[in-house]
């Protein structure tokens, strides 16, 4: 494990802290860091700004996952921040709940942990693994997203595959069991066979308690097939049955181990189909690429042969194994010779890529498809749409479609495919209408490609009534860019936030800067703000710091400068705190200031007139000599490195006077406070020296 001395934070809802208390204390038998919580808060210190320090200073950010710490402000408040400093965040769940977009945008790519407290031991090793750099056993991140949102499963099949052989074996059985040679039927390597065949319909009706029944009987004789088949049927029935969360989770949790421990007696329907219940984190299995390879290998080496499929689909790819492409064609011509459905498609595309022989590739997609791997007619459809046969390309194209449509393919791609065939005119007269109406169903599918790509066709549309028809489709199945492209087709602004607060919750950057451009001027001037707009304002310049990361982003600094200059000022005014926290708010000042000097002017104007004058502003806020103090002495160090910049040209030095004045004003202000005890003890020396401080700084500053 890395070992590190900047620590562990964990957030949560004091509601929560029976459980949590738990698991600081397994995390801490887990690991050597340091691991801190509020509990060791001391009383009179502020809490924001330990807080902020404590996150600052940790390496790991662990946000408790519950009903209650996803509605906490305060929680919400330390995640954004966490994510905004760019911490590794882990999130532990603790609740089994639907959580806010707010709350999903930020945790949806991080390090999942469920807690169940029956099972700490495997908990605290889930939890060394986390506090890990660049965990995941080192795969390459952009791997395992491709692996996990794949649409459709590449090859995946969570249904049993039954070989020819053992098919001959079922239905020899059934002639057996018809005859009531219930002795052979019984014999544990039969039994759970003859499970298959009741769970799976093959040459009989389906009975899944018969086939319980079988897998029992196979499991009891002391076959680890049989075991894990019982347990998973058992862990089917549980999950279509409405228990309680707390029976099902105690369950649940039994029935795994019962399959896991099948896999460890080397059951190849275990090690097979546990390694895809890791391979996409479902079924009570904590997401784990490579662990579901460990799996396929090992269950490709006894045999198994939708496994060596898998394995083949690994090679290919590189995937969690080194590419080998000798070794892929290897198991996928041992898996297509028991007839396994996508070892055809993986022949196919060894073919088309190794070897650029279309004709091998179109006659292994063809076997693929009469073994029941109907999405291979979407790569036939492709494979002709290179050779520009774009007849054939939209024969097999229309021959996908219907069977995506029947059910019999789960992947959009054909109507992604479709879409492109009609906006490109490929074969078919180019119809730009025809075209958005495929890409949008194959969005309302989940396709990603579609999802990003169908709302730049959209805006090619020249008539506007159906072009915003068709944006509107696209905002309902939240396809990218599209809230943005309403929030400025709008008039009205408040309709306008309205989109781009609904794009900027699907993590749309451009509805952000738009939110910010709108919110960074509600920094009123009466103290009668209106409370739930700035609340608003403060959430946004929150996310938006959350997720941009500044080198990367395409944004003036003077941006930046200006958001980071409003929220420290929106801070000051937060009603959620009696006493706002200084340093929070002077550190944006200075995040302000490092961006850019064109906003030293505002910040010493507020600085003076917010904190030393608030009875002759509207600021809203009371006097605090020490802040404005610390602040003045803080900007006046910005003022002497920017003062080239300042005093370039007749616009900038006749704000350089104004901030002289300024500066002057203040401390004399100052001054006048420590020798009348103004919100400060009454210090005769310290208002000599800023009242010397004030009639010398002119000078001082040439």
């Amino acid at each position: 494990m890395n070992q590190n001395n900047n620590g562990i934070f964990i957030s949560y809802s004091h509601e929560d802290f029976e459980t949590v208390n738990k698991i600081a204390g397994v995390i801490k038998n887990s690991c050597s860091s340091k691991v801190w919580f509020d509990i060791n808060l001391r009383g009179g210190e502020y809490y924001f700004s330990v807080i902020a320090n404590h996150i600052l200073e940790s390496q790991f950010f662990v946000f408790i996952v519950s009903a209650k710490s996803t509605e906490s402000d305060w929680c919400l408040r330390e995640l954004e921040f966490a994510a905004s400093e760019r911490k590794n965040i882990v999130a532990v769940w603790i609740d089994n709940i639907a959580i806010p977009p707010r709350v999903k945008l930020v945790i949806q790519n991080t390090h999942y942990i469920y807690y169940r407290s029956e099972s700490n031991e495997a908990f605290s090793e889930a939890m060394s693994k986390a506090f890990v750099i660049n965990n995941n056993n080192d795969l390459p991140q952009q791997k395992i997203n491709y692996a996990l949102n794949h649409e459709g499963s590449y090859i995946w099949n969570e249904h049993y595959f039954i070989s020819t052989d053992d098919k001959k074996n079922i239905r020899a059985l059934l002639k057996r069991e018809k005859n009531n040679k219930y002795s052979e039927c019984f014999a544990p390597e039969n039994a759970y066979l003859l499970g298959l065949a009741y769970e799976l319909g093959i040459n009989v009706k389906v009975d899944l308690k018969r086939a319980e029944f079988y897998y029992k009987i196979s499991a009891h004789r002391g076959s680890y097939e049989g075991k894990y088949l019982y347990a998973a049927v058992r862990l089917k029935q549980l999950a279509s049955k409405s228990k309680s969360e707390s029976d099902s989770n105690s369950d649940s949790g039994e029935l795994l181990s019962e399959m896991i421990d099948a896999a460890e007696h080397n059951s190849i329907y275990a090690l097979t189909y546990l390694g895809i219940d890791y391979y996409y984190g479902k079924n009570f299995c904590e997401r784990d690429i490579a662990k579901a390879y460990k799996f396929w290998h090992q269950a490709a080496e006894a045999g198994g042969i939708a496994a060596m499929c898998y394995m083949s689909y690994g090679y290919l790819h590189g995937e969690c194994v080194i590419k080998d492409i000798d070794l892929a064609y290897m198991y996928a011509l041992i898996a297509s010779e028991h007839e396994f459905p996508s070892a055809y498609r993986i022949l196919a595309s060894i073919y088309e890529e190794r070897e650029g022989d279309y004709d091998k590739a179109l006659e292994m997609y063809g076997k693929a498809v009469q073994h029941g791997d109907y999405f291979a007619l979407y790569f036939e459809c492709e494979i002709y749409g290179r050779k520009r046969d774009y007849d054939k390309q939209r024969e097999f194209c229309e021959k996908a479609l219907d069977s995506a449509q029947a059910g019999k393919i789960e992947s959009a791609m054909p109507f992604y495919r479709m879409g492109y065939i009609y906006e490109n005119g490929e074969g078919v007269e180019q119809d730009i209408i025809k075209a958005v109406k495929y890409y949008l169903k194959a969005a309302s599918r989940k396709n990603e490609m579609a999802l990003n790509y169908v709302v730049s066709v959209i805006t090619a549309i020249q008539n506007k009534t159906l072009k915003e028809y068709f944006l509107h489709k696209a905002y309902m199945l939240n396809c990218s860019n599209a809230a943005y492209k309403l929030g400025k087709l709008e008039r009205s602004s408040e309709d306008a936030v309205k989109f781009f607060v609904k794009g900027a919750e699907n993590g749309d950057i451009k509805c952000v800067t738009e939110l910010l451009s709108i919110f960074s001027y509600v920094l009123s001037r009466s103290k009668d703000r209106d409370v739930n707009r700035r609340k608003e304002a403060i959430k946004w310049f929150e996310f938006f710091f959350a997720h941009v990361d500044e080198e990367r982003f395409d944004f003036p600094n003077y941006y930046f400068a200006r958001y980071y200059f409003a929220y420290a000022v929106e801070l000051d005014y937060d009603p959620n705190f009696n006493l706002p926290d200084r340093e929070f708010v002077k550190m944006y000042f200075q995040k302000s200031l490092d961006k850019s000097p064109s906003y030293l002017y505002q910040i010493v104007r507020f600085v003076v007139s917010g904190y030393l004058f608030p009875e002759e502003s509207s600021s809203g806020l009371n006097l605090d000599v020490k802040h404005a103090e610390e602040m003045l002495n803080l900007l006046e160090n910005y003022l002497m490195s920017y003062r080239s910049y300042i005093m370039n040209g007749s616009e900038y030095l006749k704000q350089w006077t104004e901030l002289m004045k300024i500066f002057q004003n203040g401390y004399n202000r100052i001054a006048d406070c420590y020798e009348q005890g103004l919100s400060v003890p009454k210090n005769k020396d310290k208002s000599k020296y800023y009242r010397k401080k004030a009639s010398s700084f002119v000078q001082a500053m040439i």
